[in-house]
């Protein structure tokens, strides 16, 4: 027999056999992927698809606007120059784009251009705990 039966998280590439010399890196939802073949976006793909695994370490190294095991978080510009905290999306209320702007005839805040309210639970946006964006002081 001239077969390696690899430990998880290690394989040759991107395979889970041959010399078992090189580890994987965690998957994580996709942040932009083609289709799969039920046409289903956002798979999970080695280091979210936004870093370059490290074979010999098993640790992503993320691009820029990107961090977190696998990539799976957006960073906040700046960090948001020190003038505002970095939250997570779902625990950013909704509200106006321009403060003080109301729109009588759309009974709503902002100006809104072909945006429709998501109304499901938060933790069924895809993606629910990666998009990050600042909350100014």
């Amino acid at each position: 027999d001239n077969w390696c039966e690899c430990d998880k998280d290690y394989g040759a590439g991107d395979e889970t056999f041959g010399d078992c010399s090189e580890m994987f890196c965690p998957y994580e939802i996709a942040w932009v992927d083609d289709p799969n073949q039920d046409g289903h976006y956002h798979n999970y793909r080695e280091c979210a698809g936004k870093g370059i695994c490290d074979r010999g370490t098993g640790e992503c190294d993320c691009f820029d606007g990107y961090t977190g095991k696998g990539c799976a978080r957006s960073t906040c510009p700046n960090d948001c120059s020190g003038h505002g905290t970095c939250e997570y999306i779902e625990e950013v209320g909704h509200g106006g784009i321009v403060p003080g702007h109301y729109d009588s005839t759309k009974n709503n805040l902002g100006i809104h251009k072909g945006s429709h309210k998501f109304v499901g639970p938060a933790s069924e946006m895809w993606d629910y705990h990666k998009t990050m964006k600042c909350v100014c002081d």
